[in-house]
């Protein structure tokens, strides 16, 4: 069991991949919306890591002026015990959003800044596979003339199924 535990702190101080399902609440919509994700993690020493997420709109549960909307965040991941099967994890992302709006004055894809605190754990199934269950708020919100503002902000849950090398 000892060398069990060795061989998945040694796998996860590299490449930790993963791709998932992504349900969340739009606040200011009182929307239900369902994203699909990706999320890249790079050990470097210790329990800091740096992480990148993508995610993007596959649905919502109700029509409004929110077309498509599609986000990229990257920050830091502090992972509390990275030598047992489970590893959870908080950290905290910037990053950006684009999103397709559609209100009946403007007609397009808009650029808006995005910030994330995320945590969860990580469920490791042997070496290399594991499960990742998180909860995240991102804060966001599309101003522009010809928009007016647009409220993104969202409490997303997530399900994810990754490898780690």
């Amino acid at each position: 069991m000892a060398a069990f535990a060795a061989t998945h702190a040694q796998e996860r101080q590299s490449t930790r991949l993963a791709l998932g399902f992504a349900p969340g609440f739009l606040t200011a919509q009182s929307t239900i919306a369902y994203a699909v994700a990706a999320e890249a993690e790079w050990y470097r020493d210790g329990r800091v890591s740096w992480r990148g997420d993508l995610y993007a709109l596959a649905g919502k549960s109700k029509p409004g002026a929110l077309q498509q909307n599609y986000q990229a965040l990257f920050g830091l991941v502090y992972t509390f015990d990275r030598t047992g099967s489970f590893a959870p994890f908080a950290g905290f992302q910037p990053g950006v959003g684009f999103a397709g709006v559609n209100n009946g004055v403007a007609d397009g894809l808009y650029v808006y800044p995005v910030l994330s605190p995320v945590a969860g754990v990580h469920i490791f199934s042997g070496a290399r596979w594991h499960a990742t269950v998180s909860l995240r708020y991102v804060f966001g919100e599309l101003s522009y003339t010809d928009t007016g503002s647009v409220y993104l902000s969202e409490l997303r849950a997530g399900v994810g199924l990754g490898y780690s090398y």
